[in-house]
């Protein structure tokens, strides 16, 4: 059984004619934590999309834990972004607001029949 919980090979993508990610190739494994860093513009953000499922990579392959998600819906990956202060509550905390996307799914009516 492995231990890499994420495996990105040969992601690219362009918007236009600016190639923003070109052949990215990376992996996570058990207990690891990845940072993403780069000035503003370097495809950050286009990344943590592509992985989540609200963006598509022109070419590539996400593996999350030995399984191919590159082309699964984003409420089939398991997966999501926080972002940075603009979009917190100021009246929670860090883990307050994780948890409310979270309560909000839960609380759907239709969640346990899967809806989503």
């Amino acid at each position: 059984m492995s231990n890499i919980k994420l495996q990105i090979t040969n992601l690219n993508k362009s918007f236009s004619s600016k190639q923003i990610l070109k052949d990215l190739n990376f992996q996570v494994s058990s207990g690891e934590f990845l940072s993403i860093l780069g000035p503003s513009g370097c495809g950050k953000t286009t990344l943590l999309r592509i992985l989540i499922g609200l963006e598509k990579a022109d070419s590539g392959i996400i593996h999350k834990e030995n399984v191919d998600i590159t082309n699964l819906h984003p409420s089939k990956r398991g997966m999501g972004i926080v972002f940075q202060n603009y979009a917190l509550f100021e009246n929670m905390t860090v883990l307050q607001n994780v948890e409310y996307a979270l309560l909000l799914v839960y609380q759907m009516p239709c969640f346990k029949s899967k809806c989503f």
